[in-house]
């Protein structure tokens, strides 16, 4: 399932004509530290998109 995942969003990757990525960091409100990494393109249609590339805690 990973391999069929990360096939098709470098599929979406290579047809985009344009791929911005975002970075955000934050705390709960128990001060534990998290960050997300996000890319965001506008597809064929004319729809903007964005895939969550990666959440995590910072230990």
């Amino acid at each position: 399932m990973y391999n069929q995942i990360m096939n098709k969003l470098k599929n979406t990757c290579l047809a985009a004509d344009f791929i911005s990525l975002t970075f955000d960091g934050w705390a709960d409100r128990r001060v534990r530290a998290f960050y997300a990494i996000t890319m965001h393109y506008v597809d064929q249609t004319g729809q903007l998109r964005a895939h969550l590339l990666a959440f995590n805690h910072i230990s």
